[in-house]
């Protein structure tokens, strides 16, 4: 061996060890890449997950929303209906009492 041949080895060993570093760089670079495209799957389908039960929690909220309206309109009428009975009561009572002359001396 000459310091030629010499030297074009160390140079082709050298270029070897360069290529062998980026070539395990790049693998460790595509790990690294593959394992955040993994957790960033997992933390989307979270995100899909909680964004349906927040549309599950809206739909149930706007569900018992109606629910309390139409109990309220079914509350208001049955105070109309109970107060025209009380109303109709007092006015045969007040009937009754002025057919008996009891409200005339008043």
């Amino acid at each position: 061996m000459n310091a030629y041949t010499t030297g074009v080895g160390v140079m082709l060993l050298c270029c070897f060890l360069v290529v062998y570093r980026m070539s395990k760089s790049e693998y460790q670079d595509e790990a690294v890449v593959y394992q955040l495209k993994q957790e960033l799957h997992e933390k989307d389908l979270r995100l899909t997950d909680i964004q349906l039960e927040a549309l599950s929690s809206a739909h149930q909220l706007e569900q018992l929303c109606e629910t309390m309206n139409r109990m309220k309109v079914t509350i208001s009428l049955h105070i109309l209906y109970l107060q025209s009975i009380v109303s109709r009561y007092q006015l045969v009572g007040k009937v009754k009492l002025m057919s008996n002359g009891l409200i005339g001396h008043w």
